[in-house]
């Protein structure tokens, strides 16, 4: 496996990973003990992972990235 495909494959597995934080911090939100600053917290994780998530895309070879993604 290429450099630039282990680097897309961690990339999207912390994206998913933050997605699902962000889900269980909101649904937390009907807790007694919840924080919507942990919500603002797991918005802005996951903002970084997407971004992380875009650069790996863009420096995987064109063959590789998603259709449309160079467009």
């Amino acid at each position: 496996m290429s450099q630039q495909l282990a680097d897309y494959v961690t990339a999207f597995g912390e994206t998913e990973l933050a997605a699902a934080r962000l889900l269980v911090a909101t649904l937390q939100l009907s807790d007694d003990h919840s924080s919507v600053l942990a919500v603002n917290e797991a918005q802005a994780d996951l903002c970084l992972a997407a971004r992380r998530l875009a650069r790996a895309v863009d420096e995987l070879p064109a063959e590789r990235q998603p259709k449309g993604w160079s467009s």
